[in-house]
């Protein structure tokens, strides 16, 4: 199983548990678990979009920015799963 698949039912069962519950605010773990997620997937994006404006060789730059690109989209996939707008 890939990390984003890991990652997104990780996430939805939470959202899962938070509604078996009634809707109510989820647990401090459950929000730090989240939080640590979106601020993993964050920190990756820009490390990868600072590494590859300095590349000198540009397939490499390439390479770096297109996982800078697929990780802005997994903070958005994740962000959206937990009913947070598009932002990244």
């Amino acid at each position: 199983m890939d990390y984003v698949k890991f990652i997104s039912l990780k996430l939805v069962r939470i959202i899962i548990s938070c509604l078996r519950k009634g809707g109510k605010q989820m647990s401090p773990k459950e929000l730090l678990y989240i939080e640590d997620t979106l601020s993993h997937e964050k920190q990756v994006k820009c490390t990868c979009k600072d590494s590859a404006e300095k590349l000198e060789n540009k397939e490499l730059a390439n390479f770096v920015d297109g996982l800078a690109t697929r990780h802005t989209q997994c903070f958005n996939k994740f962000y959206g799963l937990v009913g947070g707008n598009n932002a990244g």
